[in-house]
């Protein structure tokens, strides 16, 4: 039994891992002006930011931003307006 310990404490970390990746989403591809919002400060949105509970995504007319999350399912967004977090997510969940 003591040698199946360190294999469930990997298993379990694996697993772990995969359930805090999913609380984010990534910014795979962004056009024009679009920014991202985290305590207050906006900054730039680059490829590759991740987005989290608290954040906020806002875009500009004329810009766009497609966002995949942990399991590859994308949405690309296109409407000017401030995105939450949990706005986003019921995006993904909407697309097909």
């Amino acid at each position: 039994m003591q040698n199946i310990r360190p294999y469930l404490a990997i298993l379990f970390l694996l697993f772990a891992a995969t359930a805090v990746a999913q609380k984010s989403l990534i910014l795979y591809h962004v056009e024009g002006n679009v920014s991202l919002i985290s305590s207050g400060k906006e900054k730039p949105a680059e490829r590759g930011n991740s987005i989290g509970k608290g954040q906020t995504l806002k875009l500009q007319q004329s810009s766009l931003c497609m966002i995949i999350n942990a399991l590859g399912k994308s949405v690309q967004v296109t409407k000017p307006g401030s995105y939450t977090y949990e706005s986003l997510q019921k995006l993904l969940l909407g697309a097909g």
